[in-house]
């Protein structure tokens, strides 16, 4: 026997009033989310004078006039950063930090057609198409100790960096937009660091952009020995370089704002000896600028568990909102209470 009409209207009325309702309630969260960020006590500290992507984890990168900012990081149209990645051939992640490829460094990288072009000393020009979709060509590799896979790009690539790097079987691969990122990393409260998904990853090492502040710089150069070479952001790899505030303002922040894009400081960044290799020549320089970075740049003792003896130096963000930023834009900061 069919069910009662009145039955089915009800349900039907139960049905749409709950849509209405999560609709109601979603439109709500964002529209509060929306407005806690246009009234925080946004200051002007600092300006935009580089802007840099990555697209191959550990190679230079392109110096840019705009980038868009997404929820994995940043991109310039359809290059996004970090989202290439090097293995060898055993389809383990290679860097410049890998034994004999700090070479890496003197690889070259521009924009040209819709395409990457790679060059580099006495090798041809390596044109690379960004693979759009995901495909059977899946190599499963791991970064940081997360699982994460990519798209083979080819026999070309592979002889080109096998040749460059002298390792055979060096293979380049490609995280396309339809498989599934890493979590980023959030510290909380001073004391620890958590994995979130809040703020995802590709093959970055643990935040989607890297602010650096060039006075900091300076005053690092101002502490170097004087037979050390001097750094510049490129020992530092940071995808929004900013200057006109002083030196570790980043460090006091507690959200940023560059043009309509907000942003979160999500944790310092601790560094490694991928700071000591020269960006020029791809020699390491012994042991600067990590030394000197050590005798004044540490954790706090709640967190000298966490990262140890690595200095900390620029801040690590999260995108809130996406949008495009510009050099030259005004960097707006809400300082930590």
């Amino acid at each position: 026997m069919s069910p009662p009409l009145y039955s089915s209207l009800n349900v039907s009325n139960i049905v749409l009033s709950s849509a209405l309702l999560f609709a109601i309630t979603g439109a709500l969260v964002y529209a509060v989310r929306k407005a806690t960020k246009r009234h925080r006590n946004y200051v002007k500290v600092a300006k935009v004078c580089k802007l840099i992507v990555y697209p191959i984890k550990s190679l230079p990168g392109v110096e840019v006039d705009r980038l868009d900012v997404t929820i994995h990081g940043s991109a310039y149209g359809p290059f996004r950063d970090r989202s290439w990645l090097l293995v060898d051939n055993e389809n383990r992640m290679i860097t410049q930090r890998t034994e004999g490829c700090s070479k890496l460094a003197m690889l070259t990288l521009q924009f040209r057609d819709n395409q990457l072009w790679v060059d580099g000393p006495n090798m041809t020009t390596l044109k690379l198409n960004v693979i759009n979709k995901a495909n059977n060509m899946v190599i499963n590799t791991s970064v940081f100790g997360d699982a994460v896979d990519g798209i083979y790009c080819g026999k070309e690539a592979e002889d080109y960096f096998s040749a460059y790097l002298d390792k055979e079987g060096t293979k380049l691969i490609q995280h396309t937009k339809d498989m599934c990122g890493r979590q980023g990393f959030l510290e909380v409260n001073g004391e620890r660091l958590d994995r979130v998904s809040k703020y995802p990853i590709l093959y970055h090492d643990n935040s989607g952009l890297l602010v650096i502040n060039q006075s900091s710089i300076d005053d690092l150069n101002g502490r170097l020995p004087a037979d050390a070479l001097s750094t510049t952001y490129r020992n530092f790899r940071p995808n929004i370089l900013i200057s006109e505030c002083q030196a570790f303002d980043e460090d006091n922040w507690a959200y940023v704002r560059v043009g309509c894009v907000h942003f979160s400081l999500v944790k310092p960044m601790d560094r490694c000896i991928f700071t000591t290799i020269d960006p020029n020549t791809g020699r390491k320089d012994g042991v600067e600028p990590l030394k000197t970075l050590r005798s004044y740049r540490l954790a706090s003792d709640k967190l000298r568990k966490t990262y140890g003896t690595s200095p900390l130096f620029g801040a690590g963000i999260g995108a809130e909102t996406e949008g495009q930023i510009q050099c030259g834009d005004d960097l707006l900061a809400v300082w930590k209470q």
